[in-house]
């Protein structure tokens, strides 16, 4: 509502932070629903899809913050003519596909796993799942873990690393910037670099 009423707020950086709360907000609404509204034994295996989903996005969307910020200080004029809202409107779509590709085998596997534990519900017997499911949904993991966590997290740390030179460690790049800019640049990346670092926490506890 801040930034629909505020046309000074209408630009790149924005759409991100919007879409960026958007999939937060997701993802802390399966999350709570999980965890606080349903006790029931197998809840998390057919929510667990929906929690990658947002929280792929939301990786995402951080990945696409960082190459923002990238651009804007180490290549400003390619991110005045370039960085556009409607190329990040269609960055935002793509990322949003994307989590959806690889949240789509979740469902799948989740569907499969929900399907067995059914159809053995009424026996009285220990319910195990098929080794085949299990060797898939290890796979899954393993792709999920590799390309929701790995590979972003190389990104964004890369893209700041290089930031945090330029900014604080290059005098040339300093002394030709304008200062006030600089200041403020300096502010929004700081903040842009705490809300990654306690994403890397988080997701690595």
């Amino acid at each position: 509502m801040v930034i629909r009423n505020n046309k000074k707020l209408h630009n790149a950086n924005t759409c991100l932070l919007v879409n960026l709360a958007s999939s937060d907000l997701g993802f802390a609404i399966v999350t709570f629903i999980d965890i606080f509204l349903f006790s029931y034994k197998y809840t998390s295996i057919y929510s667990f899809p929906e929690f990658i989903l947002h929280a792929t996005a939301s990786i995402y969307l951080l990945v696409a913050v960082a190459m923002e910020r990238y651009f804007a200080i180490l290549k400003p004029f390619v991110h005045l003519t370039k960085v556009v809202k409607s190329i990040m409107w269609k960055l935002i779509l793509a990322i949003w596909l994307l989590a959806g590709v690889l949240s789509a085998p979740g469902f799948i596997i989740a569907f499969l796993r929900l399907k067995f534990i059914w159809r053995n519900a009424s026996r009285n017997t220990t319910v195990e799942i098929p080794r085949w499911i299990e060797i898939l949904n290890t796979t899954y993991s393993f792709v999920i873990f590799t390309f929701g966590l790995i590979l972003p997290s190389v990104i964004m740390i890369y893209c700041y690393t290089r930031i945090i030179y330029h900014m604080w460690f290059n005098a040339e790049a300093n002394k030709a910037t304008n200062v006030a800019l600089l200041q403020s640049r300096r502010k929004l990346t700081k903040l842009l670099i705490l809300v990654t670092l306690i994403f890397l926490i988080v997701s690595q506890a």
